[in-house]
């Protein structure tokens, strides 16, 4: 037997290529640009936990778990906070509209008076008096108000004067279906006061020098 036969060379080690998961990536992305936005908080969770599954599975050919992680953190941080701003914006919506409700019943029923103690005290003066007169005038002709909806505007905004809350909905009346109504509320003393109202209709329409019913 020939012991003198030449043995063959190792062979070289296999090289392993390691790159980033790109759904860790994306989930890092996507979890910061859509920070309290429910629909893009749940697409950077669900992208981080697949990246998180595959670079387990990846036997070290990738990584980018620290990335995975971070967006399941911010992701789930967004949700909860996103949740209680929802809240916050649906019960402020439910603690205001019954106040315009009232104010758009009592210009109905012509009592001025009472309509104008919605408004935060000394907010008004005399000339703005004269527009709810005209407006309360012209109600009738709206007829009963059978719904009030949320419209396309819901805002919350800080001034040097306290928390404002601007408020647009949709009107459905005997005589017209289509009514917008614009409220404007200031934080007075723990409650929701009116600062602003406006209404848009045919057949309630205010002369333009009468369009704003209370100083901004």
């Amino acid at each position: 037997m020939d012991t003198d036969q030449p043995v063959p060379p190792p062979l070289p080690p296999k090289v392993v290529r390691v790159r980033t998961s790109g759904l860790a990536i994306a989930a890092f992305v996507v979890s910061l640009v859509s920070i309290c936005c429910f629909p893009g908080e749940l697409i950077a969770l669900v992208l981080a936990v697949v990246a998180l599954r595959n670079i387990r599975r990846s036997a070290g050919q990738l990584t980018g778990r620290g990335l995975a992680v971070a967006a399941i953190v911010i992701a789930i941080v967004g949700l909860i906070l996103g949740s209680v701003f929802v809240w916050w914006m649906t019960s402020t919506y439910n603690e205001i509209t019954p106040i315009v409700k009232q104010k758009i019943h009592l210009l109905t029923e012509g009592d001025v008076d009472a309509a104008l103690e919605l408004f935060v005290p000394n907010v008004l003066t005399d000339d703005h008096r004269r527009p709810f007169e005209d407006l309360s005038r012209r109600m009738p002709a709206l007829g009963e108000l059978e719904r009030l909806s949320w419209g396309w505007s819901l805002q919350i905004n800080t001034t040097t004067e306290g928390i404002h809350c601007t408020v647009v909905h949709r009107g459905r009346f005997a005589n017209d279906d289509n009514v917008t109504i614009t409220s404007v509320f200031r934080r007075f003393n723990g409650e929701w006061r009116l600062v602003g109202f406006w209404m848009k209709s045919p057949l309630v329409m205010q002369p333009p020098a009468l369009e704003s019913t209370a100083p901004m």
